[in-house]
């Protein structure tokens, strides 16, 4: 397969701010997406019903409560076959930005704890009130957040 025919040429958010929200329903125009695949990180949560993926010849399935989290292959290896750690990984001097805003968050809150990228998901499981992905392996960041649990 050509995987180059497949990228996307959009800019998703800016350059400053790469981040974009898309809400996909029924009535949107790529609610049934074609294959396709980009640099930046995607992170789906299934507020209702089912979604059907398949990744290289697996099917899978993903049901409401559920979040993903995709890297696009490749794209990553300039700092190894990972998001950076909070040293940088293989050698570079690349480390980890988070940034949270919204409901649940402190505002303007600044933490020196290192934030894994498998502390991303259990957090952002609480923070959406949703179930604890089944194989959850990082910490949800406590200190970030404007409420005890």
């Amino acid at each position: 397969m050509h995987y180059l025919d497949y990228n996307e040429k959009k800019q998703h958010g800016t350059p400053d701010f790469p981040i974009e929200y898309y809400h996909v329903d029924e009535h949107h125009p790529r609610y049934n997406m074609p294959f396709h695949c980009h640099k930046e990180l995607e992170i789906i949560r299934i507020l209702e019903g089912i979604l059907y993926l398949k990744l290289d010849d697996e099917e899978l399935e993903a049901k409401a409560g559920d979040i993903i989290f995709w890297t696009a292959e490749g794209y990553n290896y300039a700092h190894a076959d990972a998001l950076s750690t909070a040293f940088g990984e293989a050698g570079t001097s690349c480390s980890p930005i988070f940034i949270a805003a919204g409901a649940g968050v402190k505002k303007g809150y600044y933490t020196t704890r290192y934030i894994r990228e498998v502390d991303v998901a259990p957090t952002a499981a609480v923070l959406g009130g949703v179930r604890m992905p089944r194989e959850c392996e990082g910490a949800i960041v406590y200190q970030i957040l404007a409420e005890e649990f």
